[in-house]
């Protein structure tokens, strides 16, 4: 890990399954650690953390008491002259008769406005490019639906076993309007790829307005209403000054009462094309894992680089 974390520098790493006990040391060269251990377990299973740069503004998060099944750890990202920013390592056991999903999400969603929630979910789903859907995945993404979540996935798999290759480990974000991308690496010795998020840089952290959907026909009544204005005859500059901004205040008022956050209601999707590249992309690399053989490597390379024009043109499209 370390190496890894010299290679690519991140600003946070979000862990899962750390099988971690509290009796286990646990610490990284200039990041601070936070870390939930699952203490019910005598091989120490499950377990997650958050490895945060020292010189990065957060406050830690207790353990909310009212999740029942996942298994989180929390960070504050404090931002100047704007709302805290909640970051959670996310760990949904693989557990068939959990049930409680959409009221622990509720619980992290509810503690701060905007919020990323990223980890291992275990719910598969064919709108991130899994090859099938699952239960949990259907009701996953009924529920980031319902109540409009963005999710951030990799156009990849991020777990590999045996035969078999899906997309378990993503981020469900809330309120930041912020470019990001993700993108799963082949990288460590997991079964799991590591998933980088990224995020561009900017001078500030500034999160860009909404769009709105302006309703003129409102704007217009609500500007016509003269109970709305009260414009005596201005004697000097003062007053002047003061009624331009009086009349400033009651135009935006009214904008604001006219217009409605949009929200893009389309749904993920990957075309058929698509799909058949993932899947034979992840073949090889699953044929390459077992060998190791160098022939099997070139041609994962081979796929891999294919997969990345495909993406990219389609991508093009998109826009």
């Amino acid at each position: 890990m370390l190496d890894f974390i010299d290679k690519h520098a991140p600003d946070l790493l979000l862990l899962q399954e750390t099988h971690l006990r509290p009796e286990n040391s646990f610490s990284i060269p200039n990041y601070i650690c936070y870390r939930n251990n699952r203490t019910n377990s005598a091989r120490g299973w499950g377990g997650t953390a958050i490895l945060i740069k020292r010189n990065i503004s957060h406050f830690h998060v207790p353990y909310p008491t009212l999740l029942t099944g996942v298994e989180a750890t929390l960070v504050e990202l404090t931002r100047t002259d704007q709302e805290p920013f909640l970051v959670v390592s996310i760990y949904v056991p693989p557990n068939p008769n959990y049930r409680n999903l959409g009221a622990d999400l509720d619980a992290l969603f509810q503690i701060f406005n905007t919020a990323m929630v990223a980890g291992d979910y275990n719910a598969k789903q064919t709108s991130w490019s899994c090859v099938s859907s699952d239960p949990r995945g259907n009701y996953l993404l009924k529920y980031i639906t319902n109540i409009k979540l963005d999710l951030t996935a990799p156009p990849t798999p991020t777990h590999y076993g045996i035969d078999s290759a899906s997309t378990l480990d993503y981020a469900l974000i809330k309120n930041l309007n912020w470019p990001c991308t993700a993108d799963s690496l082949a990288e460590l010795s997991s079964d799991h790829n590591p998933i980088r998020f990224y995020f561009p840089r900017t001078p500030k952290f500034v999160i860009p307005l909404p769009q709105l959907n302006t309703i003129w026909s409102i704007f217009t009544k609500i500007l016509a209403n003269p109970d709305n204005f009260d414009l005596p005859i201005a004697n000097s500059t003062q007053e002047i000054d003061s009624q331009v901004s009086n009349l400033t205040i009651e135009i935006l008022n009214a904008h604001t009462s006219a217009s409605r956050p949009f929200y893009h209601s389309e749904q993920p999707y990957v075309q058929g094309e698509l799909k058949e590249l993932i899947k034979d992309r992840n073949k090889a690399k699953n044929t390459w894992q077992q060998t190791r053989h160098p022939q099997h490597k070139t041609e994962l390379n081979r796929l891999q680089n294919i997969f990345k024009r495909k993406i990219y043109h389609y991508r093009q499209q998109a826009w």
